[in-house]
């Protein structure tokens, strides 16, 4: 993971062997922590999902499936909330 943090803040980016993002952590005092994590589907290298969770807590998550030049998303509201991103 690739860190980056001043006396305000702190942000981390984790990226797999092909260089995508994997994870990005924003942890700000005061402020509840906030994870984005992706997967990649193994054969077509397209992002199969991205779920997010905000101080610890599921807020979203989306599925991805892949079709010739076709993409559909599905979303799926961990809770309903203020925070959606």
């Amino acid at each position: 993971m690739v860190q980056v943090a001043d006396d305000f803040s702190f942000s981390g980016y984790g990226y797999d062997d092909l260089d995508r993002s994997t994870e990005v952590l924003a942890d700000n005092p005061g402020l509840p922590t906030v994870v984005l994590a992706s997967e990649y589907d193994r054969l077509d290298g397209l992002r199969s999902w991205l779920k997010a969770s905000i101080g610890g807590t599921a807020d979203f998550g989306i599925t991805a499936t892949h079709g010739g030049t076709a993409r559909s998303e599905s979303g799926g509201d961990y809770r309903r909330s203020a925070h959606q991103l």
